[in-house]
């Protein structure tokens, strides 16, 4: 007699790159353990192949992982571990405030004198000159379902490169591992990776698709760039690309000190 099947709930998230809904599935537990595995092998680019692998399963194939942003991508993964194995995950954090290593001084002013020592006495002091960091254990409850892709001020996938001839280009977003490789000082490659990531060209009311341009086309607009050109292309668009990311404000138990700590990417929230 065949055994019975436990049936496998459908979600639905929003593409934060294309506001399209996409249905998913929550992973299981042998996809899981290969997730685990990538994890513990400490190898990134381990870690972001199983990611994707799971994201594409777990999407029913819906979702091109050649052309998957980072921060969709990102988002999609944490969706997928709040429905998979709890909606908040907690998260332990040791508190860096620096706070006084306290010695006791006595009136001659050694505070050497009493170390190892019992400290009484009314000329004691306290010699609050040196610092350490405070090593309480702060505890985090995030609720996964509540942590967003935030698009910060003045980014945008258009860049207008002269303004007096309305010339410019439309930008893709990179998937996930390119912005590592990303390198503003060497122009060569800098080029190389924005020509990659070239939607279209534009000048004014025409608009070019880079698909439609010939390589040699490429090359030659690409050729006109100047330094103020790729600053303003990085300014603009890469310096601030939407990410995964969630203030949580918090009070260390031990020293009192009350901050906000920022997780931002996904290696934050596994």
């Amino acid at each position: 007699m065949a055994l019975p099947k436990l049936k496998v709930p459908t979600h639905e998230l929003i593409q934060p790159s294309t506001s399209k809904t996409i249905k998913f599935r929550p992973f299981m537990a042998d996809e899981e353990k290969v997730l685990l595995m990538a994890k513990e092998a400490k190898d990134d680019q381990q870690m972001i192949n199983a990611m994707r692998d799971l994201v594409k399963a777990c999407t029913f194939g819906k979702v091109d992982m050649n052309k998957i942003p980072t921060f969709d991508l990102e988002y999609m993964f944490v969706q997928l571990r709040a429905r998979s194995v709890a909606e908040k995950s907690l998260i332990r954090m040791i508190c860096q405030n620096p706070v006084p290593v306290v010695k006791p001084i006595d009136a001659s002013g050694d505070a050497d004198a009493f170390l190892g020592d019992e400290v009484s006495g009314s000329s004691i002091k306290e010699d609050f000159k040196d610092t350490k960091a405070c090593g309480g254990e702060i505890p985090f409850e995030i609720d996964l379902l509540n942590v967003e892709v935030v698009r910060p001020e003045g980014h945008s996938k258009t860049i207008v490169l002269d303004e007096d001839d309305k010339i410019g280009i439309i930008l893709r977003y990179p998937e996930i591992g390119m912005l590592e490789e990303l390198d503003e000082n060497d122009e060569d490659k800098f080029s190389s990776q924005i020509s990659i990531l070239i939607e279209s060209v534009f000048e004014g009311e025409t608009v070019t698709q880079s698909g439609d341009a010939s390589v040699e086309d490429m090359k030659a607009f690409l050729s006109t760039f100047r330094r103020p050109h790729y600053r303003k292309i990085k300014q603009t668009f890469f310096d601030t690309m939407p990410v995964l990311r969630h203030d949580h404000p918090y009070e260390c138990p031990k020293c009192g000190v009350k901050n906000t700590k920022r997780f931002e990417g996904v290696k934050d929230f596994f």
